[in-house]
């Protein structure tokens, strides 16, 4: 999951000069040392996710990271509480659908155990019959992700 969290590519570093080598030198022996935070902003999103919702439901949507242990591809899934699950893989930058859980999770949470997903409620009820589910990963399938009934 390195590709998620660190660049590809080092940042550059930045030339300095004699001024500021100095003044590196000083504040490391100096017990009173002040940081500058600067100022920064995120990028604007290329994407944004919404879980569909209603007058009467609140929608919910849970990401996990996925890495395919025989793959080994970053992607991240993504369960709402619908049952609809969707795949992004980071490295072509491409969103997949994936099979549709058998029922609905009303707070979904995922959770990765080798190559499977398993998506289950937050609070589940009593009566559900189907609260924990499993989507199994194949990479020789042409449909990379199957139910696990």
């Amino acid at each position: 999951m390195s590709g998620l969290f660190y660049p590809m590519r080092p940042p550059p570093k930045r030339p300095r000069g004699a001024a500021d080598a100095g003044r590196t030198a000083a504040a490391d022996r100096s017990p009173n040392t002040t940081v500058t935070v600067e100022d920064a902003r995120l990028p604007r999103p290329l994407i944004t996710f919404q879980p569909p919702s209603s007058y009467t439901e609140l929608g919910s949507m849970g990401f996990t990271l996925f890495s395919s242990a025989r793959g080994g591809k970053d992607q991240i899934v993504g369960t709402d509480q619908r049952g609809n699950t969707l795949q992004y893989n980071t490295d072509s930058h491409i969103i997949r659908v994936m099979p549709t859980l058998k029922q609905r999770k009303r707070m979904p949470i995922s959770l990765v155990v080798g190559d499977s997903l398993y998506a289950m409620d937050t609070f589940p009820r009593p009566s559900d019959a189907k609260c924990f589910e499993a989507l199994t990963h194949d990479p020789a399938s042409s449909n990379l992700f199957s139910k696990l009934d």
